[in-house]
């Protein structure tokens, strides 16, 4: 039997380095029955080109800083080769893309090729998920930078109704054809949680999971958005160099930007919605979508943050580092 296995990650949820996994275990996971194709350039999903090449072209430019040279319009027509004849009877797709449904990414057709779809999708409290949702908004260089403002949009959003968002994935391949599964930071570690899905041994991977990427503090992100008003970076390289000069000048790395005010508020908004996922299916708990407050990292804000000596001691520097007043191209 022929069976699709799709990861449909989260920012901040160890999906870089689980495909970074898949991709450094590739030769053991064919051998056991597991085709992850290759289909993207780095450690980025092997699905991810294919749904950024739904996005208008300003919102691609993550993708292009990251992979310059990788050519996003072969992407579909790579990826459908890739399930027209693939490798194994079940072939894996990852990408933490597809979390957003407003992109309308087309991925319909690909059940079609598979007798099954098994669908995993990381689930975690919802303050938490809209933090690294904001986080993610900064680190693209984008200008907002009004935490409640930004909330008030995502509360709207179809892809955080999680209700609405289970139901889509359940009638993906039609209800007798797709199988959910929940990764969850609460249980074993996702790759362990993914090869128990899989029915593979994690003893016969190769090559361990390396860490995941570590989420940037208030200060960072605060400093990251007034660099990204100024126009000061525009590659890659440049934006690390910037969290590098920004974390000097941390007051509090352990301080995060959502208030547990804010987190209440957000569980409270998403009552109703948390009755509805819960009537749908037993696997998910309260406990797996409600924010416990005693888990949350001190928070801060912009305002605070901008009214601190070092911030604009921090700035300064940032002002007089030539690497980040260099133009893409001459140097790093």
């Amino acid at each position: 039997m022929s069976v699709l296995h799709l990861h449909v990650g989260l920012p901040k949820c160890g999906s870089t380095a689980l495909q970074k996994y898949f991709r450094d275990n590739r030769a053991a996971l064919l051998a056991q029955g597991v085709d992850y194709p290759a289909l993207s350039p780095g450690h980025t999903g092997n699905l991810t080109p294919y749904a950024f090449s739904f996005r208008p072209p300003e919102a691609r430019r993550w993708f292009h800083q990251t992979y310059p040279s990788y050519d996003i319009s072969k992407a579909e027509t790579d990826l459908r080769a890739a399930l027209a004849a693939p490798k194994a009877p079940r072939l894996l797709l990852s990408s933490e893309a597809l979390i957003k449904q407003s992109h309308g990414v087309d991925i319909d057709w690909m059940a079609e090729h598979f007798d099954a779809v098994h669908v995993h999708i990381f689930f975690r409290p919802r303050a938490p998920l809209l933090m690294s949702a904001y986080e993610q908004l900064l680190r693209g260089g984008h200008e907002q930078d009004d935490v409640t403002g930004f909330l008030d949009r995502s509360l709207q959003m179809p892809e955080m109704q999680l209700a609405a968002y289970l139901a889509r994935w359940q009638a993906f391949a039609g209800k007798d054809r797709t199988h959910i599964y929940f990764i969850s930071n609460d249980r074993p570690t996702i790759e362990r949680q993914f090869l128990t899905v899989l029915g593979i041994d994690p003893a016969t991977m190769p090559k361990p999971v390396s860490r995941a990427n570590q989420a940037k503090s208030a200060f960072v992100h605060c400093v990251l958005a007034h660099a990204s008003r100024r126009n000061l970076i525009s590659t890659v390289q440049q934006k690390q160099r910037l969290f590098a000069i920004a974390a000097q000048y941390d007051p509090d790395p352990a301080a995060r930007l959502l208030t547990p005010e804010i987190a209440h508020w957000i569980d409270a908004a998403y009552a109703e919605d948390t009755d509805r996922l819960l009537s749908m299916q037993q696997v998910m708990s309260c406990k797996d979508l409600e924010t416990d407050p005693e888990t949350l990292p001190r928070s801060t804000t912009f305002a605070e943050i901008e009214a601190l000596p070092v911030f604009d001691a921090a700035m300064q520097q940032i002002l007089a580092d030539g690497a980040l007043t260099q133009m893409p191209g001459q140097g790093a």
